[in-house]
């Protein structure tokens, strides 16, 4: 039963892959694609070293956050967490979904003696923070473009039947694990999050920190798509509606229908922008320059970490 369970997760893992690389072609194939060449050659490399400083400050500030929530209790240093927090970001990367990280990050902290409901538990009260700051940025942003936006009841009635179906699978997923046979698997969870209750009514300071720190994280994130719009040629686009706009388009990731939002958040981009005037090869351009310079920044710490573990198994 595992191993169909697991080939049947592969096989979805796949089927996003290639549902993200038809999106994104498509999406390449509709555009001007010498206006797009030219977008990609003409990039200003001051602006793109400074989108790269925003994503690296925001990359260490949200292993900040997450380290004071997950393992400030614990034996494991700082040091030894960011290290684990920065594979588990640069795998969770090229993993379809949005727990790739967390479930790496939990194997990671257990080897170094972490019980791995209490960091799941705690990490998932990291990315519900996470999730809970793009709702309300993404609250903002339809606060300030709702008089540029058309919204049909047929579309309305689509939205809110998509809603109730994933609520109800999420329900149903819920009750098919509380009636799983696997007692101890169960308990353990269940004393993750009675561990996360506590912890959570004895240091709610860390928890407040955590969500400003969060904030902050995700507007130095819409700080790099503005430095990358600059740096295609957009004439002092708003910073704060580039925040909002990038963070709606951000949650599309979350909707597992391809690999990590690969084409569905460059369409919703597209989309997006165009309340700001940008041009559909400058939008594709930046995010698509943006995905690259996050797998480098993400990689290249993650191999020398990989490389150096490597030396000290020995």
């Amino acid at each position: 039963m595992i191993r169909s369970h697991s080939g049947k997760v592969s096989n979805s893992r796949y089927l996003r892959l290639i549902a993200g690389l038809a999106i994104l072609a498509l999406l390449i194939l509709s555009v001007d694609r010498d206006a797009l060449v030219s977008q990609l050659i003409h990039l200003r490399a001051d602006y793109l070293l400074y989108a790269a400083a925003c994503i690296v400050v925001a990359t260490l500030l949200g292993s900040f956050n997450a380290y004071l929530v997950i393992a400030i209790d614990s034996a494991v240093s700082y040091t030894k967490f960011l290290a684990c927090y920065w594979f588990s970001w640069a795998l969770g990367l090229v993993v379809p979904g949005q727990v790739g990280d967390v479930a790496t990050l939990t194997v990671l902290l257990k080897s170094a003696g972490l019980d791995w409901s209490k960091i799941m538990a705690r990490a998932v009260l990291d990315k519900f923070i996470s999730f809970f700051v793009m709702a309300l940025l993404a609250g903002l942003a339809l606060l300030r473009f709702s008089a540029k936006v058309e919204i049909e009841t047929e579309t309305m009635a689509w939205a809110a039947a998509i809603v109730i179906v994933v609520a109800a699978g999420g329900w149903y997923v819920a009750r098919k694990v509380l009636a799983s046979h696997d007692v101890a698997w169960i308990d353990r969870l269940r004393s993750g999050f009675l561990d996360l209750a506590g912890f959570m009514s004895r240091r709610p300071g860390l928890v407040g920190i955590n969500f400003v720190g969060t904030t902050l994280k995700i507007l130095l994130i819409g700080t790099a798509y503005w430095y990358v719009f600059k740096a295609g040629g957009a004439v002092n686009p708003p910073w704060f509606d580039v925040i909002l706009l990038v963070t709606v388009s951000s949650l599309v990731a979350y909707i597992p229908i391809s690999f990590n939002g690969l084409g569905t958040v460059e369409v919703t981009g597209i989309l997006l922008f165009s309340f700001l005037g940008l041009g559909q090869e400058l939008v594709l351009s930046s995010y698509l320059v943006l995905r690259v310079m996050v797998l480098v920044i993400a990689w290249l710490p993650s191999l020398v970490i990989l490389a150096f573990s490597g030396k000290s198994s020995h």
